[in-house]
């Protein structure tokens, strides 16, 4: 709910902002929660069930069931309370919609949501005090406004969060709204969030995290639609209704802000106060607190129970520390030793079901060791068998071992996507490598895009310089990053996970003339003109303009000024002024066309670019009369020209006919323009939309063919991530 912000719906003519947070925001995401949920299924090293997070209480010694090469580890010694996900749930209100929205709402839950609104200021003379126009509207008028959608919102905090972590939200209209069509455009104004949040009788719990922020739909093709979905045959069409349902759930990246901590504890199987005081010691040793960390990072509580704190250094990613500390051995171990029998457990589990779990363990052993294992590794980075190469490779790189970046770039170059992705991910972890960078820059152009998009994201990771990153913002803060990375071969990359992301391989791609593309109801079309009316629509005497040009007819003169004939596509001429010599020549280079007949030849397509400027406006039924600056050969230079019309038509600052825009012809130059947020530090027109919106207007150009880059999306796994949660029940705080 909007908490102090600016004009919203007077008679609903102007977009309602993004409510502003209070609370920290940092860019951790769900993915540290997601990556645990598997560690947690698998039992914690243990085959034990995950524990509730109530006070331990003692109970009778586990005997360890789990890979014998894990006996002995922390994981097989203690169950972890409080490792799993928390799934927080609660209503919200989506505005800004296309007219997608609905007035159903359930009685208990409109209750509910108007008296949420009048709690922030929405017609209340009291609370709006900060936000004047929050007076004008009322929150039934908001209900019933089509612009507007009562959604559930669901998320799973990540353990070991902190106040102010962030985390992703998954947002679905109501299953009793039939009305509701489409999510896509709008934004999540401020919910309180809560375990059990959604409960149908909206019994108070206490909120243990917030969500706002604009909903992300992935764009509506049907490729992409079939995998969201969900459907049971991964080849079967996607029906309307998978379509519908696709259209009515959505995500916002990094929306949720957790406002309480949560508690890690480890319960020993056997109680022992000299264990506790054992393991919590190498817990404090190898995964030292930093100096801004006011407590340990393991601290005995009882002569069973161990709590954890997560580490500043560790705050982006706490399952990643839960899971090295689950394979940490608390008494010293021979690391030569240990990595032979990490080894043998890789060669006897290939090609096994278990080889997957067994490689990722047999890391996270090695890693744990620290860098008394270095040694031994090296002895394995050339091994024969290509999955142990690959664990001891990864495991040195994370160790920051400089000579694993050799064997890491001969990796690269191997014949196999999956080593060639495998080396790019470890690479990440050393960034002062030069071979590793160079083996990275190559990667960039890799015939697979899964190897691309690994080694972009090892660079992003370490903040290399081939990544130039743009932040786009507005009033409401950060909406998303554009990265653009070196290479050859052009490729645009979209992901919602964490902090929304464009990612531009090779920025300076762009465009396959003729383009034509158009989404939400023709509301934004982009378009390179094959007709001179298209290319001089609206504009003014003396303003210049691009012109598709497909041939010339006769040259009366050849004196200069002079005055000759081009002709597009569809064989109109237009007459225009040599002013000089350049231009002239740049003329006569211009393939001649046919012109007999009334109207000259009909050639198929524009074959060049002609950059003039419109002398004067012309008289009703008269042609234009144009000074010729020079021609370009094929239309690579063609700008793009774009009518944007804003659905919340009628505002003050809204041209009810739309708006007429041209943006040079490179993929950079349209996601800036469509994503940009005019300032008085950065006056550059734009159009100020959301990352969702800016994905489906590229996503439509290359759909159309309107660009040769390569599309890749990466779908958000917080659906299934949320679905599974429910289905196991809710879990203590």
């Amino acid at each position: 709910m909007p908490q102090g912000q600016g004009p919203t719906l007077a008679a609903l003519p102007l977009k309602l902002p993004a409510m502003p947070s209070t609370a920290p925001r940092s860019f951790a995401s769900a993915g540290a929660a997601l990556a645990l949920t598997a560690s947690i299924a698998l039992g914690w090293l243990t085959g034990c069930a995950s524990a509730p997070q109530a006070p331990p209480t003692a109970i009778p010694g586990a005997t360890y069931t789990g890979p014998a090469p894990l006996r002995g580890t922390i994981g097989s010694l203690a169950r972890l309370s409080g490792g799993e996900p928390l799934l927080v749930s609660g209503y919200g209100v989506v505005v800004n919609l296309d007219g997608t929205g609905s007035d159903v709402v359930p009685e208990n839950v409109r209750g509910w949501i108007r008296d949420e609104m009048r709690k922030n200021g929405i017609g209340s003379a009291r609370l709006a005090q900060r936000n004047p126009d929050y007076l004008r509207l009322r929150p039934d008028t908001l209900l019933r406004d089509l612009r507007t959608a009562v959604v559930r919102v669901r998320g799973l905090i990540p353990p070991g969060a902190s106040p102010g972590t962030t985390f992703d939200l998954y947002v679905t209209a109501l299953d009793r709204d039939t009305r509701t069509t489409s999510l896509s455009g709008g934004t999540l104004w401020t919910t309180r969030l809560a375990v059990l949040g959604d409960n149908p009788q909206l019994a108070y719990m206490e909120p243990l995290a917030s969500g706002r922020g604009p909903v992300f739909t992935h764009p509506d093709d049907p490729e992409v639609e079939r995998v969201a979905a969900s459907t049971a045959d991964p080849f079967a069409a996607p029906t309307e209704a998978d379509k519908a349902r696709f259209r009515r759930a959505a995500v916002v990246a990094n929306g949720g802000v957790t406002t309480e901590a949560r508690r890690l504890e480890l319960v020993l199987h056997q109680a022992s106060f000299g264990r506790v005081r054992d393991v919590a010691g190498v817990i404090n040793e190898r995964f030292r607190s930093g100096p801004d960390d006011r407590e340990p990072t393991a601290s005995g509580v009882s002569d069973q129970v161990i709590r954890l704190h997560v580490p500043a250094r560790f705050q982006d990613d706490p399952a990643r520390l839960v899971e090295l500390i689950a394979h940490t051995f608390p008494y010293p171990e021979d690391p030569v030793r240990v990595t032979q029998e990490m080894c043998d457990w890789i060669a006897e589990t290939t090609g096994t079901p278990e080889a997957q779990r067994a490689q990722r363990s047999a890391r996270l052993t090695l890693e744990a060791l620290g860098a008394t294992v270095v040694p031994s590794l090296r002895q394995r980075y050339q091994d024969p068998n290509g999955a142990i190469a690959a664990v001891v490779l990864e495991a040195g790189a994370r160790l920051q071992d400089p000579k694993a970046a050799d064997a890491l770039a001969t990796l690269a170059g191997s014949p196999d996507p999956d080593d060639r992705s495998g080396a790019a991910e470890a690479l990440a972890f050393l960034p002062n490598s030069t071979v590793g960078l160079r083996a990275l820059r190559k990667l960039l152009d890799d015939d697979d895009h899964d190897v691309r998009i690994a080694a972009y994201e090892s660079l992003a990771r370490t903040g290399s310089p081939l990544v130039e990153r743009l932040a786009m913002t507005n009033l409401d803060g950060l909406k998303y990053y554009i990265d653009r990375v070196p290479a050859q071969r052009p490729l645009i990359y979209i992901t919602n996970q964490g902090t929304p992301r464009l990612v531009l391989f090779g920025p300076r791609a762009g465009f396959a003339p003729p383009v034509f593309a158009s989404v939400w109801n023709g509301r934004l079309m982009m378009q390179t003109p094959i007709q001179f009316e298209q290319a001089l629509f609206k504009l003014e005497a003396g303003n210049e303009a691009y012109l598709p040009v497909a041939g010339r007819g006769p040259e009366p003169g050849t004196t200069l000024p002079t005055l000759g004939t081009l002709l597009d596509a569809a064989g109109r001429r237009l007459s225009v002024i040599l002013e000089s010599e350049e231009s002239r020549q740049a003329f006569l280079t211009l393939p001649t066309a046919d012109t007999s007949g009334e109207t000259g030849a009909s050639l198929s397509a524009p074959v060049a670019v002609a950059r003039v400027r419109l002398l004067e406006t012309p008289e009703p039924g008269r042609p234009p009369t144009t000074v010729l600056h020079s021609i370009s050969p094929g239309l690579g230079s063609m700008p793009l020209s774009i009518f944007y019309r804003d659905h919340q038509a009628g505002g003050a600052d809204v041209e009810p006919g739309g708006s007429l825009h041209r943006v040079t012809p490179t993929l950079a130059t349209l996601a800036y323009f469509l994503g940009h947020a005019p300032t008085m530090e950065q006056p550059q027109e734009g159009l100020d939309l959301n990352f969702g919106e800016v994905v489906d207007a590229l996503a439509q150009v290359s759909r159309t063919g309107g660009t040769p880059a390569a599309f890749e999306l990466r779908l958000s796994p917080l659906a299934a991530a949320v679905a599974e949660a429910q289905q196991q029940g809710p879990a203590r705080p």
